[in-house]
């Protein structure tokens, strides 16, 4: 069981390879898990401390995209301590980004936003 996860509301949760767990909050967090010992082994503050509305990932879990309440989605390179590779800007600022998806393929990044776009990128 793992307790005490974020210090706000948990929105979202997305399986990695191996036993680990990336989790998301309006507390403007992404908490890596291992998901056999229930322990915390990373902590990622987003700037500006937006909610993370969803997770998803790319590349053989290479990349964890995290989709924000500020219209951003920003994409973390897992094999570089969780570094940000990339900030995307596909949708209108300040519209909140509610759902990634990708493709069976993993070619393609799929984003859903309240400014009532579908984005394909």
């Amino acid at each position: 069981m793992i307790a005490n996860a974020h210090t706000g509301i948990v929105i979202c949760l997305k399986q990695l390879s191996g036993n680990s767990l990336a989790s998301g909050s309006d507390d403007g967090k992404i908490k890596i898990w291992d998901i056999t010992t229930g322990q915390q082994t990373k902590s990622i503050t987003v700037a500006g401390a937006p909610s993370i509305l969803d997770l998803e990932t790319l590349n053989s879990d290479q990349y964890l995209v995290a989709a924000l309440e500020n219209g951003k989605i920003i994409v973390y390179d897992t094999q570089n301590n969780y570094a940000i590779y990339n900030t995307l800007m596909f949708h209108t600022a300040n519209k909140k980004v509610y759902r990634l998806a990708k493709s069976l393929d993993t070619q393609y990044l799929y984003s859903g936003s309240e400014d009532f776009f579908a984005i394909v990128k």
